[in-house]
């Protein structure tokens, strides 16, 4: 990515990516809005998981209809997370969690779907077993997929 990113001008560079930093501007990402438009030319569909509400934006501009967010949330409150968040950026973790349930209550009309896993077991249609948030995600690409949404 960074020889690409070498050989192309900064028009082009603009033009062609969307650059993002996260975890408190320690890691930087860039979305190839070329790869996406080969994938849909191809009628293939685009996973993009992301966060950051100015890219969703960035592509929603150049993609329109065709992006979809969907907000994936797993149960937990903030004395289960800060368990799981051991180690030193303990604190910078709590507040991103914060940041983001802030994110889904102030950007709640623009999610197409919401995945919640929850602590409890689902009826007969599952079987009786808990669904993870990996299935209720392949259960929606394959919705889409078949064309049923």
């Amino acid at each position: 990515m960074q020889n690409l990113l070498n050989t192309l001008k900064a028009e082009e560079i603009e033009s062609r990516f969307i650059y993002y930093k996260a975890h408190s501007n320690q890691f930087e990402y860039h979305i190839d809005l070329e790869t996406i438009r080969e994938g849909l030319k191809r009628n293939k569909a685009q996973v993009i998981v992301l966060s950051d509400w100015d890219s969703i934006d960035k592509l929603r501009q150049e993609f329109g209809e065709q992006v979809i967010v969907v907000f994936c949330h797993s149960q937990i409150d903030e004395v289960e997370y800060r368990k799981k968040a051991m180690g030193t950026a303990t604190e910078a973790k709590t507040r991103k969690f914060h940041q983001q349930l802030n994110d889904y209550v102030e950007h709640f009309c623009d999610y197409r779907h919401v995945i919640i896993y929850a602590e409890k077991e689902l009826g007969l249609a599952s079987c009786g077993r808990q669904e993870e948030l990996i299935d209720q995600l392949f259960k929606l690409f394959c919705a889409y997929e078949q064309k049923w949404l």
